[in-house]
């Protein structure tokens, strides 16, 4: 494995290369260096159909290349003969487009209790991706001073993309709360929203922290990104035009919004 990780380590920036030791290490681990030449096609779809359950697709995408390089390299080197890897691809773990939540779904995830400040926060994190669809990048980057309680509007994203936001009342009172608990935690630190290092919570931090609350709803696959384009789902329902959600969600992608539309058009042909 040392020799196949110094070329990588000679191909990829060194963040790569360091998810990609960590990622064969890990894979080597769970079957034991020597059995890795004997094991089956079956095999190794059943360690990543496991990996999956718990990973985002874009890891199981790195684990997978990693793993069919390093077999790559193994039969060249070890004259294995036929690669076991050479069928096996991510898409074949996860449902093909995206996995979208329906309303009571969405309904179930966020009136679900959690305790503590954690709790209240995250909650408070939800009630606002799902009431404005703000990506979560915009939400975790949002400060104090963002929120207008005055008018229940939020301001978020930056420069140019800058936008003011509506909010009902209910989300307006979650945030100000979470406005005073950060004044409370770290009154030096502007965030909103603040991780258990009383800095401001990170987007992988809140990615982590949703998947599992999702998993204790019993919900295997969501995501910031879930959230989004389901709510986009939502409004497309209830009547709202592309330009009223473009104005509503900023960047959402035109890829989404098609995707969207033709799932809509399809329910009004089986409705028919």
């Amino acid at each position: 494995m040392e020799g196949f990780l110094k070329i990588i380590e000679k191909e990829k920036k060194k963040n790569t290369f360091i998810s990609y030791q960590r990622d064969l290490q890990a894979f080597c681990g769970h079957f034991g260096k020597a059995r890795i030449p004997l094991l089956t096609k079956e095999e190794l779809r059943e360690y990543f159909s496991q990996l999956s359950r718990h990973t985002s697709q874009n890891s199981l995408n790195r684990v997978i290349s990693v793993v069919r390089r390093y077999y790559a390299y193994r039969c060249r080197r070890d004259h294995l003969g036929e690669n076991p890897m050479d069928e096996i691809r991510a898409s074949q773990f996860y449902p093909q487009g995206p996995v979208l939540l329906s309303e009571e779904d969405l309904d179930i995830l966020l009136h679900s209790e959690f305790p503590g400040l954690r709790g209240k926060r995250d909650e408070a994190i939800l009630f606002l991706l799902c009431e404005t669809g703000m990506k979560a990048s915009e939400v975790v980057a949002l400060n104090r001073e963002d929120l207008i309680p005055s008018e229940n509007a939020v301001l978020c994203g930056a420069a140019q993309k800058r936008r003011r936001i509506s909010v009902s009342s209910e989300v307006m009172k979650r945030l100000r709360d979470c406005a005073v608990l950060s004044e409370i935690q770290n009154s030096g630190e502007e965030a909103l929203f603040l991780g258990n290092t009383g800095k401001r919570l990170t987007r992988q931090g809140f990615w982590k922290n949703l998947k599992d609350r999702a998993l204790r709803c019993g919900f295997e696959h969501c995501s910031p990104q879930i959230l989004r384009d389901s709510f986009a789902k939502k409004m497309l329902s209830q009547g709202k035009s592309r330009e009223e959600l473009r104005l509503l969600l900023g960047t959402l992608g035109d890829a989404t919004l098609r995707m969207l539309e033709k799932q809509k058009k399809e329910i009004k042909q089986w409705e028919c």
